[in-house]
This record gives C-alpha cells, structure tokens and sequence, in this order.
C-alpha cells in the first residue's frame, strides 16, 4: 500500500564538545547526551540509505555554545527534503535572524511574524499531506526569546493558519512546532489561551471535513518514547517525540544511542514508531 514516510528529528542538543563520550559536560539533564556529533552523523547515512519522503527537525539543533555550522555540515549531507523550525535553546544565543541566516531561511518572506513559519506539500499516489512548519518561540508579547514555557505562536499566524486550512485540499495536516498546544496544561509548557484558539479553529475545520487528519507533532518535553496526547479534542491528536540524543545504559550498545521517529501515512490511518541510531565513532 502507499504510504508517505516522514523522519522526524527532535532536541538533538548539539555542544561544542567534539569526540569525549566522558566529558563532564558531555551527560546532561535527563541524560541526554550531548558531545557526540556520530549519532547524527550515523543518522544522515540511514536517511540517505531510507530515503524518506521528508526529514523535520522539531528544534533545539544545538545547545548554547556550538557553532551552527558544525549542525549544518551533516543536516545539509541529507538527501531528503527537510524542514526545520526553532526550539528554545537554539535562542540561548543567536537571534531568530542570526538563525535564519545559518539555516538557510533569510530569503525566506517573514510569514505570521516569522520565516521559519511555512508550509511544504508531498502528493504520493492517491494521497497528500500538508505539512505546516510552525515557530513557537514567542511568549505572550510576540518577542522571541530561549523561554521555555508559555510557548506560543506569534499573534498573527492564528489567521494564517485559518487561511492554510481554508485553501487545503490534502488528506493529512500536520502542524509542527518545537512546543506543541497539546502541553498547555503540561508544566505549562505551552501558552493555554493560544492552545485553545488553535483547537477551535482545527475543530470547525474537522467538523466540515471529517475524511481529513489533522495532528500536532512537537518535541520539547523529552518523553521516553512518542507521547500521544488528546486533551484538545479527538478530532485534533497531538504527538510529542523523544530527544534524538542519548545516555542511557539500557539502550543498544549501552551508550550514547540516538533516536528519530518514522510516521508513515497511509489513506485513513497513520503509524507511530521509534528506531534508534547506534552509536559508533
């Protein structure tokens, strides 16, 4: 059967510290694991070996003080199309333009307050998906910083996001963001207010147009494995993804693994599943 494959690449936490598994600073909160640039390394040569229909990173590329090219050197060596949006340590130094700047997004038009906001449409066979890339970095005044609840849209993408749902002629709708609505009542994590706009207008759309899936994926809040959430209605799921770094001595290997995330899209329902990135120098 057709299906439309999507990798999705989340809290990576990318240092400055190059080749020591036993840094001190390399093990970090919640034993993601920071130093080894391998894991990702490992993972461009699957996607390019997979060849997936598209690669989203869900934010926080790096963490504070690595130099964003030594992210770009293996995000650009995959071949897949990919998108990426903003996480809250990706601004612990850079400003939204310094950042656009190394990803490649200057040229892109500000939309809804940010250029990181955009939308990329995949036709396979007798389906599609919209895929809208979403920045939610702003907090409650429409300025960006590297805060890390009461996360928000800018203002002004609430009507873009009615106007991308007004002209969709797709089977699937995935909003994608750092900070997902679905973790407004999670430590607060997302601003609720904005949460519950984003679900009403979802809401009136499904109800028009119940053949059509829509659903959040974000990162963020580093679960263990794909989190599942429907506090904003069955109509309108929510999927937060785990960090793609990791210490953890249970898994493969026993050391510093990385994770991405498969969702493979078929007509009338959709697939969750999780693979780990081995890793290896």
């Amino acid at each position: 059967m057709e299906s439309i494959v999507i990798h999705v690449l989340t809290d990576l936490h990318m240092k400055d510290i190059d080749g020591n598994p036993n840094h001190v600073e390399s093990i970090g909160e919640q034993g993601l694991f920071y130093a080894v640039p391998a894991n990702f390394r490992t993972y461009a040569q699957i996607a390019n070996k997979e060849n997936p229909d598209v690669v989203l990173l869900l934010g926080d590329c790096f963490h504070g003080s690595c130099p964003p090219n030594k992210f770009m050197e293996i995000w650009e060596s995959i071949h897949s199309p990919k998108l990426l949006t903003l996480g809250n340590h990706d601004l612990d130094i850079y400003d939204s333009k310094e950042l656009a700047t190394f990803f490649g997004y200057s040229n892109q038009p500000i939309v809804a307050g940010s250029s990181f906001n955009q939308v990329y449409v995949i036709r396979k066979g007798n389906m599609s998906c919209r895929i809208i890339m979403l920045d939610s970095s702003f907090d409650e005044a429409n300025q960006q910083s590297n805060h890390w609840q009461h996360c928000k849209l800018h203002d002004a993408a609430l009507d873009w996001l009615q106007a991308q749902f007004e002209e969709n002629q797709e089977d699937y709708i995935l909003l994608c963001s750092h900070v997902s609505p679905h973790q407004f009542d999670s430590n607060h994590l997302y601003f609720e207010k904005q949460a519950k706009q984003i679900a009403t207008i979802v809401q009136a759309y499904t109800t028009l147009h119940p053949e059509v899936k829509v659903m959040s994926m974000a990162g963020h809040s580093h679960p263990e494995q794909p989190e599942h959430f429907s506090n904003l209605g069955l109509m309108f799921p929510g999927i937060v993804f785990p960090p793609m770094i990791r210490h953890r001595q249970e898994t493969p290997s026993g050391g510093p693994n990385g994770v991405y995330s498969v969702v493979e899209l078929r007509v009338g329902e959709y697939q969750v599943g999780m693979e780990w990135v081995e890793y290896r120098e």
